[in-house]
């Protein structure tokens, strides 16, 4: 890789991480949160302080390569499957057992960031793009735990997993 190529992908990568940071009001300075910076992941741990539902809990791991869609893990006492009724198959509910969720096709990530890697505004819009999906995700979530529902509704888009799109 070039030195110049390096620098851009490092630049857009430490613009991401300070879009994350200001979109999802996670900060290494408040005594709830932190961060981890390492060659591949930056890793930033704290309350979620701008979600209208309290104590959401989220990691988010920005990659060094910013085509890669940043993981994100969630935990909050709602967050379903949250009671013996519902169905239990966690993947139903879009996140892993490890509290990893699944907010967004990967291909929808890399592409979003293709279209706009020659804009100045990349990471701005990139950071925007991932508070959406989060957010639309911790609303379904909220939905069925306010509503009682059982399942992910059909009426909430969402790809089936393991596909391609």
């Amino acid at each position: 890789m070039k030195s110049e190529e390096r620098d851009t992908r490092n630049k857009s990568r430490n613009d991401l991480r300070d879009a994350v940071i200001a979109e999802f009001g996670l900060c290494y300075l408040n005594p709830y949160c932190s961060a981890l910076i390492t060659g591949e992941i930056d890793r930033f741990i704290g309350v979620y302080e701008r979600c209208i539902w309290k104590n959401v809990q989220l990691v988010i791991d920005v990659h060094s390569d910013i085509s890669k869609q940043p993981t994100v893990f969630a935990y909050a006492p709602w967050l379903s499957p949250f009671s013996k009724r519902q169905n239990q198959n966690w993947a139903d509910w879009h996140r892993f057992q490890d509290y990893r969720i699944c907010y967004g096709h990967p291909t929808d990530w890399s592409e979003l960031v293709t279209r706009y890697s020659n804009d100045k505004y990349l990471a701005e819009i990139a950071g925007k793009v991932l508070k959406k999906d989060v957010d639309f995700w911790l609303s379904c979530h909220r939905l069925a735990f306010e509503n009682g529902l059982d399942n992910w509704q059909k009426e909430w888009p969402a790809y089936p997993h393991g596909s391609k799109r």
